[in-house]
């Protein structure tokens, strides 16, 4: 079970800068999953996100959401390395959009 998830809500029709909200992190956090919901599906084309640590992009490849899916999922093992230091901040990127309206969810763990 995640100690920790930032979830960004982005509305249908919103401009293409808006990404939501920055996380200052309170603690050093291993990413542990992440999520990406859309309604409707992407019609034209994918939409494509990553998270951001201090400005750096987390994922080697973005996030995907397909235009035949409505839903999609990374793998724990994308994240193995992905580590965030207290008070660095954490946003969301959006590499490619398609203008559905969107919940992207990253779920983290306490460093031990």
């Amino acid at each position: 079970m995640a100690d920790k998830s930032l979830t960004w809500y982005l509305q249908q029709g919103r401009s293409a800068e808006e990404a939501g909200p920055r996380y200052v992190m309170d603690d050093e956090y291993t990413v542990v999953r992440a999520t990406i919901h859309g309604k409707p599906a992407p019609a034209a084309r994918d939409v494509q996100v990553n998270f951001t640590n201090d400005g750096v992009d987390m994922l080697s490849s973005p996030l995907m959401l397909g235009k035949t899916i409505s839903s999609s999922e990374s793998e724990l093992s994308e994240f193995s390395t992905v580590s965030i230091a207290k008070d660095s901040v954490v946003a969301l990127r959006l590499v490619q959009d398609d203008n559905v309206a969107l919940t992207v969810q990253l779920e983290l763990e306490k460093e031990a």
